[in-house]
């Protein structure tokens, strides 16, 4: 799914964990998102700056790429209605689920528990396009 996307840069002193956590959901499913920053690596580097920098955008790309695939999957994810939680972590929106409804819809034969920490959402996601309705994403 490409989606049009600002292009943005990434600076030296920011973090990958920074950069993917900068990701939108839209910049997620944008398989052009690095087609552009990508070059060719070349043999060999004037410093060991240049050789270090010549992998930043590889190595996002690659990390896009496999977020986005992991992302593909979610509609084949354990579903269940959710009947109460337990205050957990308070202030933090973070809740154990406490108990849970019969599995109603479980195509991939998954058994979803009591114990399964959950992100509570007002629908059913059925493909991963579903995702950027939720207001928590």
């Amino acid at each position: 799914m490409a989606c049009s996307s600002k292009k943005k840069e990434v600076a030296q002193d920011i973090s990958l964990v920074d950069e993917v956590f900068s990701w939108s959901l839209e910049d997620v499913f944008n398989q052009e998102l690095y087609k552009h920053k990508v070059q060719k690596i070349p043999d060999s580097f004037q410093s060991v700056d240049q050789y270090l920098g010549s992998y930043i955008h590889p190595l996002l790309e690659e990390t896009h790429a496999e977020l986005c695939s992991s992302m593909e999957v979610v509609s084949m994810t354990p579903v269940a209605e959710v009947v109460s939680l337990e205050e957990y972590m308070e202030g933090r929106g973070v809740s154990p689920v406490t108990k849970v409804a019969e599995n109603k819809d479980m195509a991939n034969n998954s058994k979803v528990s009591n114990d399964d920490h959950d992100t509570p959402m007002s629908f059913k996601v059925q493909t991963s396009r579903d995702l950027p309705r939720s207001k928590r994403a």
